[in-house]
């Protein structure tokens, strides 16, 4: 339990990290938007509030593993969580079906897209090969992995 433990302190230090960069970030951004090119007040607020809603799910997240780490039985549920084969199962199941109906959604709005605006077409084709790219990657990975 001493090296889940220590997991979960990683975890911790890594999702304090991130939080700290997107405050960073945040903030920068907000004292350079002199100097960058205009943008509706939309786009504004729509960054704004993934901004605002990363942090807070970062904060939720840091809070119940701080909260684990306080109390043993809470460490060994969520150690019974992470680790058990069925929600691990299901886990994969669901990303593998998302990530081919996501796949297909973006292949379709590719070529709709086409057909009005050649920057989204472009966009949307550059996502689709990331996407591809990244499910190549993993896919060459773990085959060798295991």
């Amino acid at each position: 339990m001493e090296k889940f433990k220590a997991t979960i302190q990683l975890r911790i230090k890594l999702l304090a990290i991130v939080m700290v960069i997107t405050v960073l970030s945040n903030v920068i951004l907000q004292f350079m938007r002199d100097r960058l090119p205009a943008r509706p007040d939309f786009i504004f607020g729509f960054q704004t509030g993934v901004f605002i809603g990363l942090l807070v799910f970062l904060l939720y997240i840091i809070s119940k593993y701080t909260a684990c780490l306080k109390n043993a039985e809470a460490l060994k549920k969520l150690y019974i969580k992470e680790h058990d084969e069925r929600e691990q199962l299901i886990a994969y199941k669901a990303s593998v079906l998302a990530l081919v109906v996501l796949l297909v959604i973006v292949a379709l709005s590719t070529v709709i897209a086409g057909f009005f605006n050649i920057i989204v077409f472009i966009t949307l084709l550059s996502v689709m090969g990331l996407l591809l790219i990244v499910m190549l990657t993993t896919l060459t990975y773990y085959r060798r992995a295991l």
